[in-house]
């Protein structure tokens, strides 16, 4: 994972591979330095994507 993606996840408190998984997109965009192509990739590398609305409270956005 590029070390820009692997810092915007732990600023925000995400320490799991299950927490992104589990994320909805929303919320990771959310994140500072996390766009779409962003979130893409991490789809790509972690697999399921949530198409829910956001979650409070999910890794500190």
């Amino acid at each position: 994972m590029p070390s820009r993606l692997r810092n915007a996840l732990e600023i925000e408190g995400v320490k799991t591979v299950g927490e992104v998984r589990n994320m909805a997109d929303a919320d990771l965009l959310s994140f500072q330095n996390l766009g779409a192509a962003s979130v893409r990739h991490l789809r790509q590398l972690f697999g399921a994507s949530r198409s829910d609305p956001p979650r409070k409270g999910c890794g500190g956005g």
